[in-house]
């Protein structure tokens, strides 16, 4: 058996094997313990064994066995996509799409091709932060009633192919309560707290001066992306600085608005942060947009600040909208 996994995954007696079974028109996945010679159960541990137990009976076995199989719980969680053939191979040929969004989220955390090929299962690790895991566990789609997206962080088996989505072995991404509510926002629409104020008032920010890792990534995530927002990144690093209409003019650049500009990037940094002021005041700074004028007090607050919170205003609005536009998801049968 050649499986390509991280090898934190083996240090772990959570596996399996499983079977493919036929069930009237649909074909089923059951764990299978090789050792004891029976069926495994998700919510027994007794009934799991090791890596090296796994392989070696696919090893002398590899026709009764679809694979092998690895159980959730005790901080394992996966997110199982399926039916995104297309999403797949728009993010092979580098557009920036659902998968991409996912990935940045948990940091590049194991994620592999499920056995269909046509879904994906990203595996990873959650801390003892997480109390709120949310009253959803997948959707359905209206129109396909096709299982759509599933995220677990027990009681289930993922079926492992070890085909990485992006041909490289990935590590596991440990995530806490902050992470978790993004991303079952992001998987299901839906907030797990009470959504903020979409007028809420601007927050004071505590300027650094060096880059942090976290704004690093972004800012290089922006970068190496086949967007707009690549071209527009580089510009503002570029860009010349004027302090004045009077001054841009003598350059022979009339439509040169500083403060549209400062606004149209804070808008383009909302979405890559996630709409977090911090981060977003970080990459600001280092592009020639940043002048004087954003340390600026503006009664209680800086001009910086009111314009990142517009940013992140603007950009919640526009989430709103298009939630709104889409087609109903039943979740659990009821229509949200």
């Amino acid at each position: 058996m050649t499986v390509y996994l991280p090898s934190e995954m083996g240090r772990f007696n959570r596996w399996g094997l499983w079977k493919r079974v036929v069930n009237s028109d649909r074909i089923n996945k059951i764990p299978w313990n090789p050792i004891q010679g029976q069926n495994a159960k998700s919510n027994d541990p007794s009934t799991w064994c090791s890596f090296n137990e796994v392989r070696q009976t696919y090893h002398a076995q590899p026709n009764q066995y679809g694979g092998p199989a690895y159980f959730l719980g005790d901080s394992w969680c996966l997110l199982d996509l399926d039916d995104i053939t297309d999403t797949i191979a728009e993010h092979k040929l580098g557009e920036v799409n659902l998968i991409d969004q996912i990935l940045f989220l948990l940091d590049n955390t194991y994620c592999e091709v499920s056995t269909s090929q046509s879904g994906l299962h990203f595996i990873f690790r959650i801390d003892d932060s997480v109390t709120n895991f949310g009253q959803y566990k997948k959707v359905k789609d209206e129109y396909t009633n096709n299982k759509s997206r599933e995220l677990y962080h027990d009681k289930r088996f993922v079926a492992l192919t070890g085909n990485c989505l992006n041909d490289e072995t990935s590590h596991i991404t440990t995530i806490g309560q902050e992470r978790w509510s993004q991303l079952y926002q992001l998987v299901f629409g839906q907030e797990l707290e009470q959504k903020a104020n979409v007028d809420a008032k601007p927050v004071q920010i505590k300027h650094h001066q060096q880059l942090s890792p976290a704004a690093k990534r972004i800012m290089q995530a922006i970068l190496d992306s086949n967007t707009g927002d690549n071209k527009r990144l580089r510009n503002w690093l570029d860009v010349p600085v004027f302090d004045s209409t009077r001054e841009a003019q003598a350059h022979k650049v009339f439509d040169f608005d500083h403060s549209a500009e400062d606004q149209s990037c804070c808008n383009m940094l909302a979405y890559w942060t996630r709409c977090d002021p911090q981060l977003m005041d970080e990459i600001f700074r280092q592009t020639q947009l940043y002048r004087p004028k954003w340390d600026r007090q503006t009664g209680t607050f800086t001009y910086g600040d009111i314009t990142i919170q517009n940013a992140i205003n603007y950009k919640s609005a526009q989430f709103n909208s298009w939630k709104k536009r889409q087609p109903k998801i039943i979740v659990k049968g009821v229509i949200e």
